[in-house]
C-alpha cells in the first residue's frame, strides 16, 4: 500500500469509511489495484489503519453498489473487471465512449507516421494500395486499464499537418473538427469475435488466442468521403455490444 495512505485522518470531518473508500477508489483507478486483483482482507484492512470492521464493511459495500468491487463468497473481494456498453448505432469515439461512462480515456501511441497504405485501408479509404497515409496505432485505456487496440489509417493528402499535432490522450475526431473542419456524420462497421494474435494480445494483456472483437470500421465526414479506417481490438472480457433493432411498421411478421 501507499504510504501516504498508512493512516486515516480521525480528526477529519469527513468520515472515516469515505476516506477508505477514496483509497480504495485511487488504487483502482491508478492501476495499482488492476481488474481482477483481490483487495485485502477486512481484517488487514482494520490492522493497517486501524478502524473497525463495520468501517470496513461500509466503504467496502458502497464500492461493490457501484459495481467497483465484487465479493465472491469464499474467496475474498476484487476489483471488478470494466465491461464498456457499446452501442453501435450511433458513431462515437473511444474517448466519448469512456466519458460517457465516466472513465478517464488515455492512449499509448505505439505508431504515428506516413506509410504505405495497405490493401484493405487503401479500398476503405478510396485511394490506390501503396499510396500515402497516416497510421495512427494506440492502445486505448479507461481508467488506466487495457481496453482496446486501435490502429487507424487517414488518407495523408487529406491531413497534410496532421503528423506535426502532438495527438497525446486527444480524441482523433476532435482533433480532426479543430484542425480540418471535418467531422464524423456515419461510420460502417463489420464486427467478428476472434482468437486474438499473439502480438495484440501481448499489448492488451491477455493471453494468446483469447477472445477479442475486431471492428473493422469506416468513418465517413459530412461530405459523404472517407475520414478513416480503424481496425480495432476490443477485449472481449471488457466490451460488450449493444445493438437497437428498430422494426419496419410495414412488416406484417
Amino acid at each position: 500500500m501507499s504510504e501516504k495512505f498508512e493512516k486515516l485522518d480521525s480528526k477529519s470531518p469527513i468520515p472515516l469509511y469515505f476516506q477508505l473508500k477514496s483509497f480504495i477508489e485511487e488504487q483502482i483507478d491508478t492501476g495499482v489495484w488492476e481488474a481482477g486483483t483481490q483487495i485485502p482482507s477486512e481484517l488487514e484492512l482494520s490492522e493497517q489503519f486501524q478502524i473497525s470492521r463495520t468501517t470496513i464493511r461500509q466503504a467496502i459495500g458502497e464500492l461493490v453498489n457501484e459495481r467497483k468491487l465484487e465479493r465472491i463468497q469464499g474467496r475474498g473481494t476484487f476489483v471488478t473487471e470494466i465491461s464498456i456498453d457499446k452501442q453501435i448505432e450511433r458513431v462515437s469515439g473511444f474517448s466519448q465512449d469512456m466519458r460517457t461512462r465516466g472513465l478517464t480515456p488515455t492512449s499509448d501511441i505505439l505508431n504515428f507516421e506516413k506509410v504505405a497504405a495497405p490493401s484493405d485501408a487503401a479500398r476503405a479509404l478510396r485511394i490506390r494500395e501503396g499510396e500515402p497515409a497516416i497510421l495512427l496505432k494506440r492502445l486505448r485505456m479507461g481508467n488506466n486499464r487495457r481496453i482496446a487496440l486501435e490502429v487507424v489509417y487517414l488518407p495523408y493528402e487529406k491531413y497534410v499537418g496532421l503528423l506535426d499535432v502532438n495527438i497525446g490522450n486527444e480524441s482523433l475526431y476532435e482533433i480532426l473538427a479543430k484542425k480540418f473542419a471535418v467531422w464524423p456524420k456515419y461510420s460502417e462497421q463489420i464486427i467478428e469475435s476472434i482468437k486474438c494474435p499473439a502480438a495484440e494480445a501481448d499489448l492488451l494483456g491477455i493471453e494468446s488466442g483469447g477472445p477479442v472483437f475486431l471492428f473493422h470500421t469506416t468513418a465517413y465526414d459530412q461530405y459523404d468521403q472517407p475520414l478513416e479506417y480503424t481496425e480495432g481490438y476490443y477485449r472481449g472480457d471488457r466490451y460488450i455490444l449493444h445493438l437497437t433493432n428498430v422494426v419496419n411498421p410495414s412488416s406484417n411478421s
